[in-house]
């Protein structure tokens, strides 16, 4: 009972859980796709991914992705096993032409070199502060 007579310490307080990781941009082009990273890709930013991708896919013949990646935390197992995603991925290395790459670690620059050749899309990584070219690239603007 010596643990009733302590005083009581203050609570931990947790945040609030953190929003989604996954932010789309608009574009000038309804064939570009444009979205930002921040964070831990969940499995509701998934299939937020996998579903404005199969409607763009499906919209589209050819398809220019710009992915601007602010923080990147990972992906969750969730996100991993979210139902389409592969589906997806499959029908994008046909049909995704450009795919720019603005920012993030120093390994997604050397993944993104190294499986260029190995894909038919035309991949490029630009730094953060080189967006502009990114976006020119792929002929659109954020609007």
């Amino acid at each position: 009972m010596a643990w009733v007579s302590q005083p009581a310490q203050e609570l931990e307080m947790h945040p609030e859980p953190p929003g989604l990781a996954v932010r789309f941009i608009a574009t000038t082009r309804p064939d570009v796709i444009a979205f930002e990273v921040n964070g831990k890709i969940s499995s509701d930013d998934m299939g937020l991914l996998i579903s404005t991708f199969d409607e763009g896919l499906r919209a589209h013949e050819r398809l220019g992705v710009l992915a601007r990646v602010l923080d990147f935390d990972g992906v969750s197992l969730g996100a991993l096993r979210h139902e389409g995603l592969w589906t997806m991925k499959m029908r994008g290395l046909k049909q995704v032409e450009r795919y720019a790459l603005v920012g993030g670690p120093d390994w997604m620059e050397t993944v993104a070199r190294w499986s260029a050749p190995l894909v038919r899309v035309e991949t490029r990584h630009f730094d953060p502060s080189d967006e502009q070219c990114a976006w020119d690239w792929l002929e659109a603007q954020p609007c």
